[in-house]
């Protein structure tokens, strides 16, 4: 024991334990230093007698305690126990601190994992409204139906600003969803933008997001539909999954969505702020921006109506205005194959599944020959309602939206006397019972603001007018109306917040209208025709009116926009409202007057502006002639003429062919896509070009390019443009640029012998043996390319080529 170190700290660390010191005393064995007795072994290395060795143990044992006893009298003794208890109290204080961290990450990441199927669950699907199939089966797959939408946003791009108007660039939704951080998003009605959300709040939770997209796979969505929160307090963030699921919200653990925002992880999307009532909407402001403040690294993405919200309206918290466009003829054309598709995944029968591939082509083609249903078909919902009634009615498709709406709330009221459902248990009304039930109720809610109500709001609206029906039967309640609605029919619905609206918010407003007009209520139309909330119910009713009151809604509309400056825009509620009129003797001298008012709101000054000024027709083309104007007004005025597409619409179109400004010629190529004809578009509005330049744009197709024959210079940089067969015989061009195109094939080219510059860089082109007899060759670049031998351009004399390593080579 001489021998053997034994201090305080020695002790401490044991414990003060006189085991703990025995078992250290046995193990100083002479190898390691020590005195090989205490290990029970003589100095010859032989391990004691058995006896020996256990009067050596207890021996071992008795002085080990007596050093412990004493221990305490020891120098530093005080000292040295403190140091020991604090040090080990951190160290456990740590691991305690540690355990807990990863408990909580590993309930917040099992959280986080029911909280995505939570969204997936509730979110891919989407109803067939009218289609007769079961309730399980009117519900259909985002993953199948989706169809991608184009938006317009201002160009945040230096270069490519204009100081005579701003330029806007068009993308597909999904691509501006990953380039910007805080978007706004404005279309109309039926435009796609609660689809929109849902899509990308199920694609982020599912985790199988692509392309640009996918760097967003690991946020976490919430969308919040404002139409539950539109006459309470607004959500506080740990509200937010209640909108997925109030099932699974309970076992949310502390702090997770607002930890979640922090690190930038969370995608939150508010759709509807048009659903907010107008005094509220400031109120939706300050909301957005708490949260953008608060959590700065988080996405953001907003869906509004565009008379809900100027564009700008959240300039202050950096978001970028952008507009849903119309769908296209190409568009039009997938979404009626998705639905077509999306039907077909509920049904078993072979044949039945073969006729519906024969429907969604004859839809096409009557589409194509048809301007009216063509241009209903450029809104998503609109067109699914085509879709539905084509499949049910194949002869008699409506050509307005008035018969459209109208046929398919007839839909919604027989498609249960069709599959012929028991009805024992619901009340037994007539059709024109139904409906004027639901108008009322529609009337009560666009009256008091509202875009859901309360249970007991809903039973009691029903149970006034159940009052006032005439031979009603006796066990006609509000109780027994709600349940026939909700449960039978299904033209109404009830949310998860148990909040009652209908499945989409232009039912409310068509069957609100349709009340308004039997109720002769102008003065209470022309009054709130202002407000965006009654827009659509102002012009729908106009629509349902005689031709003699709608002609007074519309002057009175009129009268109003000329004594109140600052609602001009009453103007193009107007002129919608003009669109739907029941044809009469006073729609010439209504037109008349709406004609006049035109010239105060042309031109149109952004997209949304020229959508509402197209369906004036023919009306508005002499107010659009081409002359000088900003380059923002130029290019909507293009898309208000495109969207008419008449032939004096055709005729106007073609003066702006010969304006060179970039985002002139854009809106020239992104309206195309509208184009019923899309030949005789180009040829109209291209024709007499020698120069066109739609570089940075979605362009994908140019195969109407074929008979541009004065095209001298074409820039095509930067489009999506793979095939350029249709350029084979523009003998005239002598400038191709194709830069960052994915135009592989440069074969059609062979024939261009006036071509003098030819731009191929990060092409993925490699075969150059098409330009070997282009003489008159003296630029070409192919830097990025594959090419890698030049030597079949020797002969041709003057040429520079700028080759793959950056080198340029003249001969």
């Amino acid at each position: 024991l001489n021998n053997t170190p034994i201090d305080i700290e020695l002790l401490v660390g044991r414990n003060l334990d006189k085991d703990r010191l025995v078992e250290y005393l046995l193990e100083r064995t002479g190898a390691q230093g020590g005195n090989p007795a205490l290990a029970g072994k003589d100095s010859d290395n032989n391990v004691f007698p058995e006896v020996e060795q256990a009067i050596y143990r207890r021996v071992l044992s008795h002085a080990s305690q007596l050093i412990v006893d004493m221990s305490s009298s020891f120098p530093q003794f005080e000292v040295e126990v403190s140091s020991e208890l604090l040090q080990r109290t951190e160290s456990m204080a740590e691991q305690v601190i540690e355990g807990m961290n990863r408990v909580v990450i590993e309930q917040g990441d099992a959280f986080e994992a029911d909280y995505r199927n939570a969204c997936v669950r509730r979110w891919d699907q989407l109803e067939l409204f009218g289609v007769d199939l079961n309730e399980t089966n009117r519900r259909y797959n985002l993953s199948i139906a989706y169809v991608t939408l184009m938006i317009e946003h201002l160009s945040l791009n230096p270069e490519r600003e204009d100081d005579e108007g701003d330029v806007r660039d068009a993308m597909q939704a999904d691509e501006a969803l990953s380039k910007f951080d805080r978007l706004f998003v404005r279309g109309p009605a039926g435009s796609g933008k609660t689809t929109l959300l849902q899509w990308f709040a199920v694609f982020a939770a599912a985790r199988r997001l692509e392309g640009n997209l996918a760097k967003l796979n690991d946020c976490v969505p919430f969308l919040v539909k404002l139409r539950n929160f539109s006459d309470g307090a607004l959500p506080a963030p740990e509200d937010f999954p209640k909108e997925a699921s109030t099932a699974i919200a309970g076992n949310m653990p502390d702090r997770w969505v607002h930890e979640t925002l922090k690190e930038g992880k969370a995608l939150v999307m508010v759709d509807g702020l048009d659903e907010v009532a107008e005094g509220r909407r400031n109120d939706v402001r300050q909301w957005l921006n708490d949260l953008t403040e608060a959590f700065p690294k988080s996405r953001f993405l907003i869906t509004s109506r565009p008379h809900a919200a100027e564009e700008g309206w959240l300039d202050a918290d950096q978001f970028i205005d952008a507009e849903l466009q119309d769908m296209g003829r190409n568009e039009i054309h997938e979404f009626i194959e998705h639905w077509h598709a999306a039907v077909a995944e509920s049904i078993r029968d072979d044949d039945e599944k073969l006729a519906l591939t024969d429907l969604s082509k004859s839809l096409k083609s009557k589409l194509s020959k048809n301007a009216a249903i063509f241009r209903l078909a450029t809104s998503p919902l609109l067109c699914a309602l085509l879709c539905a009634l084509h499949r049910q009615r194949i002869q008699n498709l409506p050509s307005d939206r008035i018969e459209l709406y109208d046929l398919c709330i007839e839909m919604f009221m027989r498609r249960d006397e069709e599959r012929r459902i028991d009805a024992a248990d619901y009340v037994e009304l007539t059709t024109r019972q139904k409906e004027s039930l639901l108008q009322d109720f529609a009337w009560w809610m666009i009256r008091n603001e509202k875009t859901t109500a309360t249970p007991t709001e809903t039973l009691e609206c029903f149970q006034r007018h159940s009052e006032r029906l005439t031979h009603a039967p006796e066990d006609c309640n509000g109780e027994a109306i709600t349940k026939l609605f909700m449960q039978r029919i299904g033209i109404i619905r009830q949310l998860a917040h148990q909040k009652i609206d209908f499945p989409h918010r232009t039912f409310q407003e068509y069957l609100a209208a349709k009340a308004a007009a039997e109720e002769d209520d102008l003065g209470l139309l022309i009054n709130n025709a202002h407000d965006d909330q009654w827009r659509e119910v102002v012009i729908l009713a106009a629509g349902l009116l005689s031709p003699k009151r709608a002609s007074t809604l519309i002057s009175e509309l009129l009268a109003r926009g000329d004594s109140e400056t600052k609602y001009h825009s009453l103007y193009l509620v107007a002129v919608a409202a003009l669109d739907l009129l029941v044809t009469g003797e006073e729609n010439s001298e209504i037109e008349v007057k709406v004609a006049k008012r035109l010239k105060k709101i042309v031109p149109p000054k952004n997209i949304t502006a020229a959508t509402q000024l197209a369906v004036a027709g023919d009306l508005v083309v002499p107010h659009l002639m081409y002359k000088k104007m900003k380059v923002n007004e130029a290019a909507a005025s293009v898309r208000t003429l495109a969207l008419i597409g008449s032939e004096s619409a055709h005729n106007a179109l073609k003066a702006y062919g010969s304006d060179s400004r970039h985002g002139v010629q854009q809106s020239l190529m992104q309206s195309l896509k509208f184009a019923r004809n899309p030949d005789e578009y180009v040829i109209t509005a291209f024709s007499n070009l020698t120069s066109l330049s739609v570089f940075d744009s979605q362009v994908s197709d140019i195969s109407n390019f074929a008979n541009l024959t004065n095209l001298t210079s074409l820039n095509l940089m930067y489009t999506q443009v793979s095939d350029i067969s249709s350029l084979a015989n523009l003998a005239n061009l002598t400038s191709l640029d194709l830069m960052r195109t994915p135009v592989s094939d440069i074969s059609s080219l062979a024939n261009l012998t006036n071509l003098r510059s030819l731009n191929l860089m990060l092409t993925p082109v490699s075969d150059i043996s098409s330009l070997a007899n282009l003489t008159n060759l003296t630029e070409l670049n192919l830097i990025g390319t594959q090419v890698s031998d030049i030597s079949i351009l020797e002969n041709i004399k003057g040429l520079t080529i700028r080759s793959i390593k950056g080198f340029t080579i003249r001969k």
